[in-house]
């Protein structure tokens, strides 16, 4: 018999850690899945082979040249047998729970295309907060929900319907980031989503991680999130407020430049910096910033690097 679903594995760099994100799968209560473990190029792929040996009777392996994360899911999501798809990166880990709460949101309802659940981060630095906490969902769980960042979608907890991700078209090879909230968005299009709000993953972050360029990953979601915009028909209202998530997003980019202005001292670069944020979203203190720096540049640069110094 198929599989209710597949786990799709991408493995490149994760020598070290597939060993704990496999063990978290084989834990789970839910037993009808199928492991896929998709070789994307890993630079040690003996090392790799050799944690993989003792699962080889639990897993289909795939090894192919490296692609990205689009290009191994893809891999994956050809290989896999089962009616749903569960993406779970190769250094994350699931909750025991976590399939029963997933395909139980997706059973139950032949509307819902995709569920996604909280995570914790976990690894050294990292907030004690789940995603959730740091980034409270709100509002209706749909399109325009996920478009302007009312929802955040993880992509190590999250199932979809494996035909509605092949109806997509499956994750864009071309994209290196946020190949996730590309496809997130013409799910979401595509039927229901549910917000499972209980902490049923384990995000690790360290800092070889995408997610830890934050100006990389604010580029590459304006780029996503106005490629869908502009293909799809979408109401007045939700189009302002894609362009308002724009213009976050682009003072978040100017204040990184900023700061990294202040602390080298170069005051041009900082006020230009600092002008486009204000531009992008207005407030009283990037007013009152950009009228010290004109005041006393070097009172601007000293304080700033009093606040960012290092600790002894």
């Amino acid at each position: 018999m198929d599989p209710a679903v597949s786990v799709i594995v991408p493995a490149h760099r994760v020598t070290a850690y597939i060993a704990a994100t496999l063990d978290s799968v084989l834990a789970q209560t839910r037993p009808d899945f199928e492991i896929v473990v998709v070789n994307d190029g890993c630079p040690d792929t003996a090392g790799l082979e050799r944690v993989l040996e003792s699962y080889r009777d639990r897993i289909v392996y795939r090894r192919q040249a490296a692609g990205g994360p689009s290009a191994a899911r893809n891999a994956g999501i050809a290989t896999a047998r089962g009616a749903y798809l569960a993406f779970l990166d190769g250094d994350d880990l699931w909750e025991p729970t976590f399939l029963d709460v997933m395909l139980a949101h997706l059973e139950a309802d032949p509307t819902v295309v995709m569920a996604f659940a909280d995570s914790q981060p976990f690894g050294a630095g990292t907030q004690a907060g789940s995603l959730f906490a740091q980034v409270p969902p709100h509002g209706p769980c749909d399109l325009a929900g996920i478009l302007v960042g009312r929802h955040v979608v993880v992509t190590s907890t999250t199932v979809a319907r494996r035909q509605a991700v092949v109806d997509a078209g499956g994750f864009d090879p071309a994209l290196r980031h946020c190949e996730d909230y590309d496809l997130w968005l013409r799910l979401a299009a595509r039927g229901a989503v549910v917000c499972e709000r209980r902490v049923l993953g384990r995000r690790r972050l360290h800092p070889t991680s995408q997610s830890s360029s934050p100006e990389t990953m604010l580029r590459a979601q304006i780029a996503v999130r106005r490629r869908f915009v502009a293909a799809a028909a979408l109401p007045s209202d939700v189009v302002a407020a894609a362009a308002a998530m724009d213009r976050r997003c682009e003072a978040e980019i100017a204040l990184a430049e900023a700061r990294r202005a202040l602390l080298a001292g170069d005051v041009g670069a900082a006020r230009a910096a600092l002008s486009a944020a204000a531009r992008a979203r207005p407030s009283v203190k990037l007013t009152a910033i950009l009228r010290l720096l004109a005041l006393s540049p070097s009172a601007a640069v000293a304080i700033h690097r009093w606040r960012h110094r290092s600790p002894a």
